[in-house]
């Protein structure tokens, strides 16, 4: 049974040591988050207060850099996850280049950073130079791109990120939804070890998604994915994609429904960009549901029909 510890006993627990004074506030805080909702006791209301709590206590110690004209940027960095290290980044950086298909030199180039970076003696010039050459592969928008597409694709459990305006953009392991049962909470926490970016909290986030809305025989994230892969699918240009649309809604219209999938999974194959965005289950459904609504022919998959 998980169980949340006070903060003075903690800090002193195996789990905190070797972290610095503020990954310690910031550390006691994924402990309260993760062990009080993997026993089902998490509120929201006292999350927020224990954050509140954590905040002062590290401001109080002169731990954050607070900045004049922008007074929210202190909360925003201290509500960042400090699991991660630059190896973990250049990892993420590879595997991106190796799914664009880059140039060998510019994969080479980051290997060799990642090599540098596990020697303890590196000289931090050194260190410093390979990361301004490679600073464009390691830039937030770059990385989320294989974050996004590994949880996707079953690679990683969850991806999530919240953009500078709040809107958060979140992706399940479709594999997690497939065996039938929902996951515990205990479960769900440990899954979220896996990830060394995960912000624990959104751990409340991550069970309301896997949950199924009335009416719906797929959870909220499936059905949010496979809405969105529609509009995917609708916006693409070219002739093409034009051809793919046309055949799909054709044989659906003929009742060829295997063939029609066929045509999807070949359009899937041949776009970089959707298999970067979804799993192929997931893009199949949504242009059967794409062609079926074309085709004037009723109710998606995702509803249930009773």
């Amino acid at each position: 049974m998980s169980k949340v510890l006070p903060y003075d006993q903690w800090v002193e627990s195996d789990e905190a040591a070797g972290l610095g004074e503020l990954d310690k506030i910031k550390g006691y805080g994924d402990h309260y988050r993760t062990n009080s909702f993997a026993s089902g006791t998490y509120n929201e209301q006292e999350a927020g207060e224990v954050e509140t709590k954590l905040f002062s206590l590290a401001a109080n110690r002169g731990l954050l850099e607070l900045d004049p004209e922008d007074p929210d940027k202190s909360i925003r960095d201290f509500q960042t996850t400090g699991r991660k290290n630059p190896i973990e980044d250049v990892d993420l950086a590879i595997d991106q280049l190796q799914f664009e298909e880059a140039s060998d030199e510019d994969i080479t180039g980051l290997r060799r950073f990642r090599a540098a970076l596990e020697l303890p003696d590196t000289d931090s010039g050194v260190l410093d130079e390979y990361a301004a050459k490679n600073n464009k592969f390691l830039s937030p928008s770059n990385l989320n791109k294989a974050r996004r597409r590994r949880a996707a694709t079953g690679v990683s459990p969850f991806y999530i990120d919240q953009d500078e305006n709040g809107a958060l953009d979140i992706v399940i392991d479709p594999s997690l939804e497939k065996s039938g049962s929902e996951l515990t909470n205990e479960e769900i926490v440990q899954l979220t070890k896996q990830d060394p970016y995960f912000n624990t909290r959104y751990l409340p986030l991550v069970k309301k998604s896997l949950e199924k809305p009335e009416g719906f025989t797929i959870s909220r994230n499936r059905a949010r994915l496979i809405h969105e892969a529609k509009g995917v699918i609708a916006s693409e240009e070219g002739d093409i994609a034009d051809s793919y649309r046309r055949d799909v809604i054709q044989k659906i219209r003929n009742g060829d429904v295997e063939e029609a999938e066929d045509i999807a999974r070949n359009m899937y194959s041949d776009r970089r960009v959707v298999k970067e965005l979804y799993d192929e289950d997931t893009f199949v459904k949504a242009f059967m549901d794409f062609g079926r609504s074309s085709a004037g022919l009723g109710t998606p998959q995702v509803l249930s029909t009773g």
